[in-house]
């Protein structure tokens, strides 16, 4: 799995743990959107995006199956984070 396009969109002022928003293409086939930086108790993270069920739980609309392709685009998108707030300073 190839991470070939990666766009992060820090959050200005976020009031809560979000960072930034994210989208990855995957293999130059496939975007998958909606993906977060977080702020989390042991540092930066990526989150993937969920939904609220009728039975009041949050289920996950996608996430990586493997720690591999789970840290193909962490390593990615956290990238592109800091390369993008960097822009920014």
């Amino acid at each position: 799995m190839d991470v070939t396009d990666a766009k992060v969109y820090p959050v200005k002022d976020s009031k809560n743990k979000i960072r930034a928003y994210a989208h990855i293409v995957l293999n130059e086939a496939l975007r998958l959107s909606g993906l977060k930086v977080i702020e989390g108790e042991n540092g930066l993270f990526v989150g993937y995006p969920s939904e609220k069920g009728q039975d009041g739980k949050y289920h996950s609309l996608f996430n990586p199956i493997t720690r591999e392709s789970r840290n193909i685009i962490q390593d990615v998108v956290l990238e592109n984070y800091e390369r993008a707030i960097a822009a920014v300073l």
